[in-house]
């Protein structure tokens, strides 16, 4: 075992209240669902948007998020299983969600709302980049926590044991992750405190540097679905990717004055 190597052995469960236990998946779950829905409506009020319209776009992208990490999870990494036993797929206390399918449920919540409530998709995007990058972060500590999402076997000085799963020590991607979550959320509030923002940028720098570095992280993660060379993951992150460049190029096409909310 290499020198340094950090045996993780944390119990999940915080606390108990009578018979409740308390994990700290759950609150790190909580805690995403708060930071990120009070940064989705005070991106949206400095924009000049109402407190109602902001506060209903919030259920719009808590919706997106449950439906789309819950699909994700059940159709791009376990369709036959899924498919054999549909009524699992409402079983989501039993674990089991996607960053890829939460993404594209955010994104069309976006859509659907800017449709129906006339506001501009980038502005929407923007505000749900914040939301996503607090739960880039805090998902995967959840995730450590856990001892879920492991990395590969490798004798590197600060590899990680799970003991839980097994004796080889790992690479903690789950942490690399979250730093690169974390770097990303402080790249987008430094940003979105200009003036002159230009609709879209946010949620463009998400996309492209967020699954760029997912991407990377990938090769340093263990296989969930074999497909080869690449992972499942690396395969899903390239759509994204390319809609984060889209949205760049619309961005610096776009005067970065706000257009008058509805």
């Amino acid at each position: 075992m290499a020198l340094g190597v950090l045996i993780w052995n944390a119990d999940r469960v915080w606390f108990h209240l009578g018979p409740l236990a308390v994990r700290y998946y759950g609150v790190l779950i909580g805690l995403t669902v708060a930071i990120g829905a009070w940064l989705v409506q005070r991106h949206l009020r400095r924009r000049g948007y109402s407190e109602d319209l902001a506060q209903l776009y919030v259920l719009y992208l808590l919706v997106g998020f449950i439906v789309g990490a819950r699909l994700g999870h059940c159709f791009f990494y376990h369709p036959g299983k899924y498919l054999q036993h549909p009524l699992q797929i409402l079983q989501i206390w039993r674990g089991g969600i996607a960053s890829h399918g939460a993404a594209v449920g955010l994104i069309l919540a976006a859509l659907l709302f800017g449709r129906r409530h006339k506001v501009l998709f980038a502005e929407l995007c923007d505000a749900a980049a914040l939301a996503a990058a607090v739960g880039a972060t805090l998902v995967r500590l959840g995730n450590f926590v856990n001892s879920e999402i492991v990395g590969r076997v490798t004798n590197v000085p600060w590899a990680v044991v799970f003991a839980r799963r097994d004796p080889h020590p790992r690479h903690p991607s789950q942490l690399y992750e979250a730093a690169g979550g974390f770097i990303i959320l402080v790249t987008l509030l430094l940003l979105a405190r200009r003036k002159d923002l230009r609709p879209g940028l946010l949620a463009a720098v998400f996309l492209l540097v967020y699954f760029t570095f997912r991407f990377t992280v990938e090769f340093f993660k263990e296989y969930v679905v074999p497909t080869g060379f690449f992972t499942m993951g690396q395969f899903l992150s390239v759509p994204f990717i390319a809609f984060g460049a889209a949205l760049l190029a619309s961005a610096l096409r776009r005067p970065a004055a706000r257009p008058s909310p509805p």
